[in-house]
């Protein structure tokens, strides 16, 4: 068992994937993010053989093609909110010029020491280049 507290989440969620694996057939693909007062934040990607790892970012699904490269070049470890909703602005509007499916709204979600925070709705207005 992984020790940490804010780890803690994604040794259950392997527990339970390991359960539900070896009775039925899912697939499923976890993000789980957390705080820890001590060692800071952390993003484990969690993948549907219950293998976890701790990521600096994350994307899954088939936007995640178009979005991972735009994540490793202009990730940096010390994003701050506002550099961190800028970012995800250029990946939506990649997103819209490249992904077949339409994305009207985002719902930004922003886990730190404090919490957790919900941002205003990213519209597409906001993060379509011209």
């Amino acid at each position: 068992m992984i020790a940490s507290e804010e780890k803690r989440p994604v040794d259950t969620g392997q527990n339970k994937l390991l359960f539900i694996f070896t009775d039925q057939h899912y697939f499923v693909h976890l993000l789980i993010g957390g705080c820890d007062p001590e060692e800071g934040c952390s993003l484990f990607f969690l993948d549907y053989l219950a293998s976890s790892i701790q990521v600096p970012f994350a994307a899954h699904g088939y936007g995640s093609y178009f979005i991972l490269s735009l994540l490793d070049r202009w990730h940096r470890k010390k994003l701050t909110k506002g550099e961190a909703v800028e970012l995800l602005k250029r990946c939506m509007a990649e997103l819209k010029k490249r992904f077949i499916v339409t994305l009207p709204a985002v719902t930004i979600r922003i886990i730190d020491k404090d919490g957790y925070h919900t941002l205003p709705l990213l519209k597409e207005e906001d993060y379509v280049t011209k």
